[in-house]
């Protein structure tokens, strides 16, 4: 008797570790399906850069859309995804699904970004070199500069994220969104720059 025990927990141990590498695997799948439609991230700086935007104040038009794979999920499964209660078959509730998501989400976005501003910092810094080798000129007074922008935009981007994130019940203190979102928030000189404008 004790090694049927034994053997049932041996079984219900190993079922337990598939299912969590199951769902560990699925929510990577929505995250990934998510995080493709970041890709319009890239594009912030040349839109900055080219047009001479002025200060963003409202979200960018892509980011209601990121978590669309992530709503279509949790639309199709409902019923095991109970909103409430006790825990679902499937072992998560729809706000922890989200929140597995959403920390893929926030990954990707956050090297993007990074990769965005660190861009957009070596071209400006390249260019003061030059205007100030050239004509002793840096930057024009009073002129906030793109990187100052594009993290601005950045950062009312991902804070609407987050709302999105906050709709879909997760609580936004995971280490990933508040990576990201120190990522994106302007420097100090940024901050100057901006609030002087």
């Amino acid at each position: 008797e004790g090694a049927m025990v034994m053997a049932l927990e041996a079984c219900e141990d190993a079922i337990e570790g598939a299912a969590a590498a199951l769902r560990d695997a699925l929510a990577a799948e929505v995250g990934a399906a998510c995080a493709a439609r970041l890709a319009p991230v890239k594009t912030i700086g040349a839109a900055f850069r080219v047009s001479g935007k002025a200060l963003p104040t409202a979200p960018s038009f892509f980011v209601a859309e990121i978590l669309g794979p992530l709503r279509d999920f949790l639309g199709a499964h409902t019923s095991e995804l109970e909103l409430s209660g006790e825990a679902p078959a499937a072992g998560w509730r729809a706000a922890e699904w989200a929140a597995a998501v959403g920390d893929h989400v926030c990954d990707a976005y956050k090297t993007l970004a990074e990769a965005s501003l660190d861009t957009v910092r070596k071209n400006e810094e390249a260019l003061r070199r030059l205007h100030a080798k050239r004509d002793g000129s840096g930057a024009k007074e009073g002129e906030v500069a793109d990187s100052a922008k594009i993290a601005a935009q950045l950062l009312l981007d991902v804070d609407a994220l987050g709302a999105e994130l906050a709709g879909l019940g997760v609580e936004l203190k995971s280490e990933s969104f508040g990576k990201l979102r120190e990522a994106v928030r302007p420097d100090a000189s940024a901050v100057a720059q901006l609030s002087g404008s």
